[in-house]
């Protein structure tokens, strides 16, 4: 357990669990904590509300923080993430956590999404893009594909 962990009072209620998790999140450099604080808060958050780690997950410099920040849109949808997201796809990180954060902007269906998927659909070799293929963004590259479509003449 690290110090940050040890230095936390023990809370008895969710609400008090969640904000020393929200604590520990924002007060440790240790990215490993950062991650298990994110996965912890998705356990244990309220439905309605989304702890604000989760959104300052997907904008965390260490991947495995982004990666669980992305894992939990999957129970907090949130539109105000779509920015993150797309800053995430657009960073040099792994096409496998690319995959993850396209999963989820598709099940958010965010028309601001487009030009960074297109961007990400024009500039990825076919195999990953087979790869792809039937994930839930499917539906917000088929929108991005028909916007680059030219029309035809008659």
């Amino acid at each position: 357990m690290t110090e940050a962990a040890r230095s936390l009072p023990r809370s008895k209620t969710a609400a008090g669990f969640n904000h020393s998790l929200t604590d520990l999140f924002n007060r440790s450099e240790d990215a490993e904590v950062r991650a298990v604080c994110v996965a912890a808060l998705t356990e244990f958050a309220e439905d309605l509300l989304t702890p604000q780690p989760l959104v300052d997950a997907l904008s965390d410099p260490d991947p495995t923080v982004a990666m669980q920040g992305i894992f939990a849109l999957a129970y907090f949808p949130v539109a105000q993430t779509v920015e993150s997201l797309c800053r995430f796809i657009e960073s040099k990180v792994d096409i496998s956590f690319k995959e993850s954060a396209m999963g989820q902007l598709g099940k958010l269906g965010d028309p601001r999404a487009i030009p960074t998927l297109v961007k990400v659909l024009l500039h990825t070799d076919n195999e990953n893009l087979e790869s792809m293929k039937n994930d839930p963004a499917m539906t917000v590259r088929q929108r991005a594909n028909s916007r680059m479509r030219k029309p035809t003449r008659s």
